[in-house]
């Protein structure tokens, strides 16, 4: 185990080797530090809250299959253009890659059944997303501000779908949404911008399972932009 801030604020720490035994990583351990790339070795099991956050140069992210938690704000604010998150994997934490710019591709495993809050925040470079099929709830502003994302469907396993969970994408022209789906918070997409008008006018929302109050906001759209036209 590395023990909590051990390596905080390292700025010209730009590699480590990670030995065999090693099990986990504490909180704020390489917070902030200069770290370029980074591999984890089998046998690893969890990241600590903020364990890697603040790392602006980590374009490198290796992680192993026994990876099972991935706490808050774990990579926030990393470099990487890709992820692989192993199948396994069971929890991913609160903002836990927030403000990774650079992040462009992502498949959540099938292992994972809830994406938190604020998860991929602000990862504005986010064009193609693969929900697993175990996947149960996703949190408010999960996608929020991931301006490139296109297309969206969620598998049939989720329930829940929290409030701005995909708020503020102005690109996005595809959504499904399965019967599993009974409740859906507010903001959606975003409220009643110009985003959600297109995709009512589009006819890409299939939505058997929404919520009487997502129901209305449907209906609202529709109606602003028929009176606008």
């Amino acid at each position: 185990h590395i023990s909590d801030y051990a390596f905080r604020e390292c700025e010209n720490l730009r590699t480590v080797d990670f030995g065999s035994g090693l099990t986990s990583v504490g909180k704020d351990a390489f917070f902030c530090s200069g770290l370029i790339r980074i591999t984890l070795p089998e046998g690893f099991t969890t990241i600590g809250s903020s364990g890697f956050g603040g790392c602006n140069d980590l374009a490198e992210i290796n992680l192993p299959s026994t990876l099972r938690v991935i706490g808050d704000s774990a990579f926030t604010g990393c470099a990487a253009e890709t992820i692989q998150l192993p199948e396994g994997l069971v929890t991913i934490g609160f903002r836990a890659f927030a403000s990774s710019y650079y992040l462009s591709h992502l498949t959540i495993p099938n292992s994972v059944t809830e994406i938190g809050d604020e998860i991929f925040r602000y990862c504005s470079e986010l064009q193609t997303v693969t929900l697993g099929q175990g996947l149960q709830r996703i949190g408010s502003q999960a996608f929020d501000e991931c301006g490139k994302l296109q297309s969206i469907t969620i598998p049939a396993s989720v329930t829940e779908i929290g409030d701005n969970a995909f708020g503020g994408n102005g690109n996005v022209t595809s959504v499904h949404i399965p019967a599993s789906v009974t409740y859906i918070g507010g903001g959606f997409l975003g409220g009643e911008g110009a985003v959600f008008q297109g995709i009512v006018q589009s006819g890409n929302v299939h939505a058997p399972g929404f919520a009487a109050e997502t129901e209305d906001l449907l209906a609202n759209a529709q109606s602003k932009l028929e009176r606008k036209n």
